[in-house]
């Protein structure tokens, strides 16, 4: 059963929340890219590098701290949602990013204001495609067994784990890393 409904507008609240919640995806994500650019300090929730990897990290943290802002606007926001944003959104990015990357080569190859102008609503996309996901993970999840919502959880602190681990220990693989040159 969908809790959503429509506004006075028409617009389908879950639709709404959906755009509201990629955009505030998208601020907090680019928040924590600009922040790591200024200040290069290893934590996990900040990107030490312009590796795959490190993009995927802030854009998990950037969904993680997103999906319980969106309580402020009213709407419950569950676990289930959660582990969905958290995985979806950010293997977006690799899947929008690397699908243009694989016809175009390297973005920045063309100069900042075309990989600035790919990079950004790839960006916002991959948020909305995991806030789409989980707000309808989340609505049809509403009463999921405690299974479900401890295996949420488990994948939520497996991320949190694995965003530590590869910022203090490091993964010598190639998404992990950036090579020089």
């Amino acid at each position: 059963m969908a809790v959503s409904g429509r506004d006075e507008q028409g617009m389908d609240k879950s639709m709404k929340d959906s755009l509201y919640l990629a955009t505030l995806f998208f601020v907090l994500f680019s928040f924590l890219h600009m922040i790591s650019d200024l200040i290069h300090v290893k934590l996990p929730f900040l990107a030490s590098s312009e590796a795959v990897w490190e993009h995927i990290k802030i854009g998990f943290y950037a969904a993680l701290i997103a999906w319980p802002l969106l309580a402020a606007r009213g709407r419950k926001a569950g676990l289930i949602g959660l582990a969905v944003m958290t995985l979806i959104t950010c293997s977006s990015i690799f899947l929008y990013y690397y699908s243009i990357i694989a016809v175009t080569g390297p973005l920045s190859s063309y100069g900042v204001a075309v990989d600035l102008a790919v990079t950004i609503p790839i960006t916002w996309f991959s948020g909305f495609t995991g806030a789409v996901l989980a707000m309808h993970a989340d609505e049809e999840c509403i009463r999921a067994s405690r299974t479900v919502k401890i295996l949420a959880l488990v994948i939520v602190l497996t991320e949190i784990w694995l965003t530590i681990a590869t910022t203090y220990w490091g993964v010598p693989l190639p998404l992990f890393t950036l090579k020089a040159g």
